[in-house]
């Protein structure tokens, strides 16, 4: 007989956490508040509302003189719970299509979130269609098809290497000619900030707007290479790892390369982060043969993870070169023919023009 366990979801996993926090403790004391404020940051809930969620949990502490954990863990759930969105401002506007662009870093949940989101729409009964506009990361357009096929939405892609705006273009040309209702757009990873830029038109008036978004993740790597290599080249692969918020102390950055190149020395190195800020570390890589090699570097530390696939093209820095020379030889005439060259000759037999 088998034994099968649910996967928990994202409030199963805080509430497992914080039972072992709260429960551990015989009393609440402001170590008990510091390891809970810990397991919210490092459970992504993001600074603001940890602050935002410890205040509120000290101030009914205090006014309504609570000593029991469980009590304690009773009014935090309820805290929680009141700033959680229950879907009263689900509805973003009812002009269609709707267009949501999804923008983010690698590892950071894009596809898995623009397929559940994009199931949950088509469960509501609307016409969802996906854009695969993140044309530069090797098999990003791929790992969104594989989701849409999955729940039965279609994928608007181009091949690898195209211009995202083309795809973004013909994904929102087939949703109007289609009738669609939402479309979901994956752009490629960026570090940094990105200004978005929204035009619509309708019956001849058009109208813009435009806002600047921050993409940041607390643990993010960015790794860079050269986009050919020659077969036997060596180079060294310069991997920044940074961490964006305190709570991210340690990363465990990996490395790994498939196809015609292998990883010379360690493929895996840790390093600490005292706060804020950034690591270079770096990689040995070997090309030894010829076709596409992708190399994937997976960092993970204090509950976050991040990941990076870069498709690199091997060739034989020597290629051979064939040179084709024709020419006649008379009846009694000799030529020198280089060393290693072909010879393919042709000729025709005397002609009688009496016979003919």
């Amino acid at each position: 007989m088998g034994l099968t366990t649910k996967k928990k979801g994202f409030f199963g996993r805080l509430s497992e956490r914080l039972n072992d926090v709260i429960f551990m403790r015989p009393k609440i004391d402001e170590e008990t508040m510091d390891d809970i404020e810990e397991v919210l940051i490092t459970s992504d809930i993001g600074m603001d509302t940890t602050m935002k969620i410890m205040d509120n949990l000290r101030e009914t502490i205090k006014s309504e003189r609570i000593e029991d954990p469980d009590v304690m863990k009773q009014a935090l759930v309820k805290i929680i719970a009141g700033l959680t969105d229950k879907g009263e401002r689900n509805l973003l506007t009812d002009k269609r299509p709707l267009v949501i662009l999804m923008i983010g870093i690698n590892g950071g949940g894009k596809t898995t979130t623009i397929a559940k989101l994009g199931n949950r729409l088509k469960q509501e009964g609307q016409t969802v269609e996906f854009a695969a506009a993140d044309t530069f990361r090797a098999a990003a357009a791929e790992q969104l098809q594989i989701w849409g096929d999955r729940i039965g939405v279609r994928t608007v892609r181009h091949q690898e290497g195209a211009d995202p705006s083309a795809v973004l273009f013909d994904a929102v040309q087939s949703a109007k000619a289609k009738g669609t209702d939402v479309l979901k757009l994956k752009l490629p990873m960026y570090v940094g900030s990105v200004r978005v830029m929204l035009i619509a038109a309708h019956e001849g008036a058009y109208g813009n707007a435009e806002k600047t978004v921050t993409v940041q993740n607390p643990l993010m790597v960015v790794t860079t290479l050269p986009r050919i290599l020659g077969n036997g080249e060596e180079v060294k692969v310069p991997v920044n790892v940074f961490a964006t918020e305190d709570g991210v102390k340690e990363a465990s950055v990996t490395i790994k390369a498939d196809g015609p190149a292998s990883i010379i020395g360690p493929s895996t190195q840790k390093h600490s982060f005292s706060g804020k800020g950034d690591k270079l570390i770096s990689f040995g890589l070997k090309a030894n043969g010829e076709g596409v090699t992708h190399v994937t570097v997976n960092a993970s530390g204090s509950g976050h993870k991040a990941s990076e696939t870069i498709a690199l093209t091997v060739q034989n820095p020597y290629p051979e070169v064939t040179k084709v020379e024709r020419f006649v030889l008379e009846k009694g005439q000799s030529r020198d023919i280089p060393e290693g060259s072909t010879v393919q000759l042709a000729g025709f037999p005397a002609l009688d023009a009496r016979k003919l």
